[in-house]
């Protein structure tokens, strides 16, 4: 799509607001979950701040629903697009920015990943010998970060 100097962040996943409505945005983060539904694909967009919805739209945007289309979980992407509101049945009132979404208009895949060992989500009932030997992944879990941000702080302050 574009080089990847041109795909600079604008704001973070968990940044997403009212503010932002019908701006165009760049996000860049993990993709946390993927479903697809036919002519849209819907992409959990996570960083260390929190989770953003993307939307594919395929009568919109054909190139970026079809690199969408190969998209996993763990695969690291830049997303340009729209902040849109949520239609009132799809607002998840559980995420801070579950009332909003971004409409894609443009991907960047920037790294993929490999099937994981284990689910992000699932870290709880791993195995600890496990999850101590994929480290680097059980630190991309909000738990895990929190507790590295309020270790810093106490130890910083």
């Amino acid at each position: 799509m574009n080089s990847i100097s041109a795909w600079k962040r604008t704001i973070e996943c968990g940044l997403v607001n009212k503010d932002l409505l019908n701006k165009e945005v760049i996000l860049n983060g993990w993709v946390s979950r993927r479903r697809d539904h036919g002519g849209l694909i819907f992409i959990d967009l996570r960083d260390r701040t929190g989770i953003s919805q993307v939307v594919f739209n395929s009568e919109i945007a054909k190139e970026a629903h079809k690199a969408a289309e190969a998209l996993r979980s763990e695969f690291v992407i830049s997303v340009k697009g729209k902040v849109i509101d949520r239609s009132a049945e799809s607002i998840n009132d559980k995420m801070p920015t579950g009332k909003w979404e971004i409409a894609a208009e443009s991907l960047t895949i920037l790294s993929e990943s490999k099937t994981l060992p284990f689910q992000l989500e699932d870290a709880q009932s791993v195995d600890e010998e496990i999850r101590l030997r994929y480290r680097y992944l059980d630190l991309r879990r909000f738990e895990m970060q929190h507790r590295l941000a309020l270790r810093s702080m106490v130890t910083f302050s």
